[in-house]
């Protein structure tokens, strides 16, 4: 009898244990909203541990076991990203996403047919998932299947062809050049079939621009922004061909174009001194220099300074960054008026940030031609540096 009691009072204890420390519904909640925010910020140890204080009470909750299995993941710990990876799909079969991670870490592991089986269920649940398409051409270019790289690759374009084209990857690239001939004849065929596509022209520009065929890249770009003005990406491109074409002019333009849209793009920042540096010209002043500084008859714009500040005023666009952010002041350019009155190699020599320095370029060369300036009667090349004004009304 003696024994009953403390077993009875030993099992009362425990429930009064279980009681107090166990997780409520809103606590399950909160761990949850802790564990991701430590993922957010890369602290994976951290989320685990909240992860399995959630686990412990709800053993079968797939947003928890599935996160656990994305931390696992970007620790490196492939093996046991897989096993809950696995978990996931088991008990929910329907979500895309548990096949296309099983798929990835897979693929990851070098498991290329089980990684592909996976990936496959996930395009079949989700038909745009365009991260599944993109890594199906990954492996199919490492398998050496270059039509159907190829395939995959323009799926995934054609479901995001912004995020594509700035991770447009190495393995694409490599597709591309290695059956480049294959691949053009592709998309000729699909030109004549859909000849009012605008992301064929789009695919058909990429391919050229990698194997440099620059004018064909060019012709391509521009008839998918004449079918569709909207396409982005195709400025960024556009404007690339023409930098490497040299037509400074035409990829300033373009490159204004891309940059309403994406203002803090870094590679336009990168092209934009790249410009720069090209366009540094080394003068000293003389009468026979072939650039000069100082002219006897100085150029100057057809109706005088008057009409010069009336153009930029009618023709600048204050990018919208930059009306946002308040940002204004004076950006100072530099560039040559050569002997026939036109604008070339613009350098930016002070800028105010926010895309005002692309802004002040691009009107600048839109400019017309100025009167060229004069030395001993003969027309000459001048370098000119010009102030343009930012400034916010109020």
């Amino acid at each position: 009898m003696k024994f009953v009691v403390k077993s009875y009072t030993l099992i009362i204890f425990y429930i009064s244990v279980f009681s107090i420390t166990s997780v409520s519904s809103q606590d399950i909640d909160q761990y949850f909203d802790i564990a991701i925010e430590a993922y957010n910020k890369q602290n994976y140890a951290g989320a685990v541990k909240f992860l399995d204080k959630i686990l412990t009470e709800k053993p079968t909750m797939h947003e928890a076991i599935f996160m656990k299995g994305k931390c696992k993941l970007e620790a490196g710990d492939f093996n046991g990203a897989l096993d809950f990876f696995n978990d996931c799909v088991k008990n929910a079969p329907q979500e895309a996403e548990y096949h296309f991670f099983m798929g990835f870490t897979e693929w990851k592991l070098k498991r290329q047919k089980s990684a592909t089986k996976h990936l496959e269920d996930a395009i079949s649940l989700y038909p745009k998932h365009f991260l599944a398409h993109q890594i199906l051409g990954s492996i199919y270019h490492e398998l050496k299947m270059l039509s159907k790289a190829k395939e995959y690759y323009d799926k995934a374009m054609s479901f995001q062809p912004e995020f594509m084209a700035t991770t447009f990857t190495k393995q694409k690239t490599e597709v591309y050049k290695e059956s480049y001939r294959s691949v053009l004849r592709e998309y000729k065929r699909e030109i004549q079939q859909e000849p009012n596509n605008a992301l064929v022209y789009f695919n058909n520009g990429i391919l050229q621009a990698v194997v440099r065929d620059n004018y064909g890249a060019h012709s391509n770009f521009s008839k998918c922004l004449e079918l569709n003005p909207s396409f982005t990406f195709s400025y960024y491109y556009r404007g690339l061909v023409s930098y490497n074409m040299q037509k400074f002019k035409d990829a300033i333009t373009d490159f204004h174009r891309f940059s309403k849209q994406f203002p803090d793009d870094e590679m336009v920042k990168v092209l934009m001194e790249t410009i720069n540096e090209q366009s540094k010209i080394k003068v000293i002043e003389g009468e026979n220099d072939e650039i000069m500084l100082v002219a006897e008859v100085m150029p100057e714009y057809e109706g005088g300074h008057k009409a010069l500040q009336k153009f930029i005023a009618d023709n600048l666009e204050y990018p919208e960054w930059a009306l946002q952010k308040k940002i204004q002041g004076r950006v100072l350019i530099n560039f040559v008026i050569d002997s026939k009155g036109e604008i070339k190699y613009p350098a930016i020599v002070k800028g105010i940030g926010g895309g005002c320095e692309l802004e002040a370029m691009r009107v600048i060369m839109s400019m017309p031609k100025w009167k060229p300036g004069k030395q001993n009667g003969k027309n000459i090349s001048v370098k000119f540096t010009l102030p343009v004004m930012f400034a916010v009304s109020e």
